[in-house]
Parts: C-alpha cells; sequence; structure tokens
C-alpha cells in the first residue's frame, strides 16, 4: 500500500499528458483531412528583377519527334530476319535497320511481274495488228478493184455475144419465134457467159463486203489496244502493291540520326499484340526543351517572353546551367507529355512552352540528354 501511495501522483501526471496528447493529436488530424480552408499552392520560385518570371519543369526533347518502330502495317506477324544497327549507331535516312522474312512477298512481287510482261506481249500484238491495218485495207481495196474490173469486163463480154447472137438468130430464124426462142436458150456459149458475169459479180458483192469489214475492224483493232494497255496498267498496279509490301519488310531510318534502343535480334517473332518499340531512332539536329506552365502562373508567360533567354537548370543540380531562347508559346492548355510521371496518372493542363536550346553541350558540363528533366527560368 505505501508503494501505491507513493507511485500515485506520478500515474496521475502521466494520464494527463495523455489526454492532451489526444486532444492535439485529433485537432491535427481533423485540420489535415479538410476540415480547414486548404492549403495553397506554393508558387515557383522566380528570378529577374522584380520576379517577372516563374520557374517551371520542362523536359528535354528533339527538335524532331523520335521515331519508334516496330511491326509495318502491311504485316499481322512476322520473323525478324537481320538487324543491320546496333544500339549508338549514327545512321542515314534510308539506311536499313531490320528486315523481315520477305520470301512470300518475294513471290508475290515474281507472279505479279510475270503478269505484267504478259500484258505487255498482248499490247505488243494489239499493236501488230492495228499497225497491219492500212496494209490489210489497201489489199482488201485491190481485191475490190480487181472484182469489178473482172465483173465489168465478164459483163461486156456477155452483152457483146448476147447482141450479135440476137443479131444472127434474127436472120436466120426470121418468122420463126418459137425457133429463135430455142437457139437462144441452148446456145452454151452465151450459158458460159452468163455464169461468168454472175460468178464475178458475186466475187465483187463480196470483196465490197470484206472492205467494208476491214474499214470497220480499225476502231475494235483500237479499242484492243487501248484494253491491252489498261491490262497493262492494272497488272502494274498489282505489282507495285506486291512491291511496296515487299520494301516494308525492310525497315529503314526515316530520318538521320542515332539509334538509341534496339529490343530484338534476329529470329524474334513479332505481332499485332506487341507494344514495346523494336528500334528507337532519336533524329539528328537541335535539342528543345519543353517547358509546362500551369494555369495559376500563364500570366506570367506573356508575349514579352517570346524569343527571349531563358536558363535551364538541371533538374537534380542547379550548378548545371544551359542556355535557350524561348521559340513557341502555346496557345492552348493540353495535358502534360510525361502524364503518368509520379505515383500514377497526372491530368492537369498545361500551357508548353518550347524553348530552343543553344548550348546543349557547355564546356566542362554533361551535355543534355533527351528525356532529361529540367527547370527553366523565365526571370531573365
Amino acid at each position: 500500500m505505501t508503494w501505491l501511495r507513493r507511485t500515485r501522483p506520478v500515474l496521475y501526471v502521466v494520464g494527463g499528458l495523455l489526454v492532451v496528447g489526444s486532444l492535439l493529436g485529433a485537432r491535427l488530424l481533423a485540420h489535415g483531412s479538410g476540415g480547414g480552408a486548404e492549403p495553397k499552392t506554393a508558387a515557383p520560385p522566380t528570378n529577374g528583377k522584380n520576379g517577372t518570371g516563374p520557374v517551371v519543369i520542362g523536359y528535354v526533347y528533339p527538335k524532331s519527334p523520335m521515331i519508334d518502330y516496330g511491326l509495318p502495317p502491311v504485316l499481322q506477324s512476322g520473323r525478324i530476319a537481320e538487324v543491320f544497327v546496333t544500339e549508338g549507331k549514327e545512321v542515314k535516312k534510308g539506311d536499313p535497320l531490320y528486315a523481315f522474312d520477305a520470301r512470300v512477298q518475294k513471290g508475290d512481287v515474281a507472279k505479279a511481274r510475270i503478269g505484267v510482261d504478259q500484258t505487255k506481249v498482248a499490247v505488243e500484238q494489239a499493236k501488230s495488228q492495228l499497225a497491219q491495218y492500212p496494209k490489210k485495207l489497201n489489199v482488201q481495196r485491190q481485191i475490190v478493184a480487181t472484182a469489178r474490173t473482172q465483173a465489168e469486163r465478164t459483163q461486156r463480154g456477155y452483152e457483146v455475144y448476147e447482141g450479135n447472137l440476137r443479131i444472127s438468130l434474127d436472120e436466120r430464124y426470121r418468122g420463126m419465134p418459137d425457133k429463135w426462142k430455142e437457139q437462144y436458150e441452148l446456145d452454151t456459149k452465151l450459158y458460159e457467159l452468163d455464169t461468168l458475169r454472175k460468178k464475178a459479180a458475186d466475187d465483187l458483192n463480196t470483196a465490197q463486203a470484206n472492205l467494208e469489214a476491214a474499214e470497220a475492224a480499225k476502231e475494235d483493232l483500237e479499242l484492243q489496244v487501248k484494253k491491252a494497255e489498261e491490262a497493262v496498267r492494272q497488272a502494274q498496279a498489282v505489282l507495285d502493291q506486291a512491291q511496296a509490301v515487299l520494301d516494308q519488310c525492310t525497315i529503314r531510318a526515316d530520318a538521320d540520326g542515332i539509334v538509341e534502343r534496339v529490343s530484338v535480334s534476329a529470329g524474334a517473332t513479332l505481332g499485332i499484340s506487341t507494344r514495346e518499340p523494336v528500334m528507337i531512332l532519336i533524329p539528328s539536329g537541335s535539342l528543345v526543351v519543353r517547358a509546362e506552365v500551369e494555369a495559376e502562373f500563364v500570366h506570367r508567360i506573356g508575349p514579352d517572353k517570346q524569343d527571349k533567354p531563358v536558363t535551364i537548370t538541371d533538374h537534380w543540380d542547379d550548378k548545371l546551367a544551359y542556355k535557350g531562347v524561348v521559340r513557341d508559346i502555346g496557345k492552348a492548355f493540353l495535358r502534360k507529355r510525361n502524364a503518368a510521371d509520379g505515383f500514377g496518372m497526372n491530368d492537369t493542363r498545361v500551357l508548353e512552352v518550347i524553348v530552343d536550346v543553344t548550348d546543349p553541350s557547355p564546356a566542362g558540363k554533361p551535355s543534355l540528354k533527351v528525356g532529361q528533366k529540367v527547370r527553366v527560368n523565365f526571370g531573365q
């Protein structure tokens, strides 16, 4: 009991301190959970006279966007047959980067080329027939002329003989019409001449019909040439399409630049579900910084900042400073390019200001790298 009486005051003091601590903790939690006024966003640091410009976050980009390569649109899937470059290799526009197995596409090209050759032969044949048309037409005209001459000659021969026969029969069988008629009809020479003139007339009619057909055939021959030429164009279109598919099986650089990443090797198979780029190319040229200005600070980036110098510093080390010039001030609030930077998605809308980097590799300092996070000081 003596021990309890001695420690009782100490217990009272400890209990009181616990109560006070609990009350203070509850008060702080209540304020932190939104019970009071929301904390204001701290303004970014400024520089220059009277704080004329904010300092904002930005990222380094090539002036021309980076190029991602993967499966060409003409293939549903494909096996990589060869990779021509390695990471860090400098390439020129048009240089091959990697190629897919294209044996099927090469077969399609060969088949289409045969089709073009066949249609070209048909064109030459049609043109040859058209070229021979005038000669054939002249021959047919000569045939008609010859047939007409023969018809006229046989007609005259028949008429002369028939006239003489009448005179002879009139003299011999005057007053004997029946005898006259009998001798007239039985005259073999007259029959032969009549047969010859009728045959010559028929030959002339046939020759004239052939001439008319020959004259009309020119339009048909010209139409055949046009159809054959159209067939060539269609076959050529098939060949061009097959060649385009084959060409796209070899992926080539779209610009001068440096291969930054290679994610595959020969033998790898790609499909439409492949998401990771096979290769990333950083185009040659200058660098820019895309500065992200949030809405509450946009009023401090006015037209007076256009074409003005700014200072660019590394996000983590402000001793690494670089120079730049404002090239373009955005006209709209857009999502951040690095929207997924940090914990979870970021839907903050910003005004993007493009800054041309004028000294990406100053003496004694590491050069700026594409994708590097930096701070842009507008307060110059």
